[in-house]
């Protein structure tokens, strides 16, 4: 019995977009932020007139969240505090 050969590019998923945003999208859908984050930069330096807003408001997106920071040193701070008491209780 024949079998059927198998193309090496009949995969089952989608082919990368060809755009800068489109690529940033891709990119933040596998999951690479990094990377997504570079390529939306060059989408919004670079990219198509139509293309420039969007890529702005995926970098407001994937930029820091300022409450997270916020937290962040709020506890930096708190550790701080607690190893100076530590060394200075003594």
């Amino acid at each position: 019995m024949a079998t059927k050969a198998r193309q090496p590019g009949a995969a089952a998923s989608p082919t990368q977009p060809q755009t800068p945003l489109g690529k940033a999208r891709w990119a933040l859908e596998a999951g690479d932020v990094r990377r997504a984050r570079e390529l939306a930069a060059e989408a919004a330096r670079s990219g198509p007139e139509s293309e420039r807003a969007a890529a702005q408001a995926l970098l407001r997106k994937l930029g820091p969240d300022p409450r997270a920071l916020l937290t962040a040193a709020a506890v930096l701070l708190l550790i701080l505090i607690a190893a100076w008491l530590a060394i200075f209780r003594r």
